[in-house]
């Protein structure tokens, strides 16, 4: 598939037409295609690029830095550099890197870094590493990505890297991938206590409960009705995968402020107010 193109005359236009007053901008793809020099240095400038961004435009744009894994020792620099020298909202993590699932233990000494910070780190699915993930031909944003976020929670979850890093705010992306359609498998799960290392983790009820969803291809009341039972309204965000969904993106934000299920208070809190307690740059 080809990658859509942005520029920012076109994305404030759809804010305006839209009555969004604030995006956080982040590659949504990791920068990382075969080449361990060329990901260090395209992460660089992708987060070059976010940060004059928000320079040009504070008041309508944060951002979120990419990293160029699987290189840990160039990701931890880079995330100093996020913030320190280019001063940044958070980080934006793919939920695997070249098959290693966020969560395996060659990212431990990343998320050692993450949870220094209390960093906010938005997670998006890639490409399924799978092979039989692409045997029907399919583009991944059907299937796979959906499901490959859930891999990246479990593996998250049952690694005990959640347990670990206890000041991170997690934001995954399309409502937690199946997450809120297989809760209650988590629950059995627990239950049947089989996983290492339980004694040091919350069950995964409670884990899905601190983790934050956006609504990214994600709006319709029956999914939102779902992710509101199972992270609570305060975790769930407004997202608009622009541009890789710009079809559908105005379409999910008018979904959201005339959703029946939700009240006025409920469409303030998933449009801005749960944003707002989230990155401290809307706070202000």
């Amino acid at each position: 598939m080809q990658m859509p193109s942005w520029n920012r005359a076109e994305m404030l236009s759809f804010m305006d037409a839209n009555t969004i007053g604030f995006a956080v901008a982040s590659t949504g793809l990791s920068v990382h295609f075969g080449d361990d020099s060329d990901a260090y240095l395209l992460a660089r400038r992708c987060n070059d690029f976010i940060a004059e961004l928000v320079r040009e435009r504070p008041d309508r744009f944060g951002g979120f830095g990419v990293l160029p894994l699987p290189l840990v020792r160039e990701s931890i620099e880079e995330i100093d550099r996020v913030f320190d020298d280019l001063g940044l909202d958070g980080i934006m993590l793919s939920t695997n890197y070249v098959g290693s699932y966020l969560g395996d233990p060659v990212f431990d000494a990343v998320f050692e870094a993450l949870e220094r910070r209390a960093t906010v780190v938005f997670v998006h699915p890639s490409e399924s590493p799978d092979a039989a993930a692409h045997s029907l031909g399919l583009p991944d944003f059907v299937i796979d990505y959906v499901a490959d976020t859930t891999r990246a929670i479990a593996r998250l979850h049952y690694s005990n890297t959640f347990a670990r890093t206890p000041s991170v705010r997690y934001v995954f992306s399309h409502a937690g991938g199946t997450i809120p359609f297989i809760a209650q498998r988590f629950d059995l799960l627990d239950s049947l206590n089989i996983v290492h290392g339980a004694e040091l983790r919350r069950t995964a009820r409670e884990q899905f409960r601190r983790l934050f969803f956006d609504t990214a291809l994600a709006y319709q009341q029956p999914v939102i009705r779902l992710a509101t039972e199972v992270v609570g309204l305060s975790q769930l965000v407004f997202g608009s995968d622009r541009p890789y969904a710009a079809g559908f993106s105005a379409e999910a934000a008018q979904a959201i402020q005339s959703d029946a299920y939700l009240s006025d208070q409920a469409r303030a809190a998933i449009g801005w107010g749960n944003a707002q307690m989230l990155l401290p740059r809307l706070a202000d």
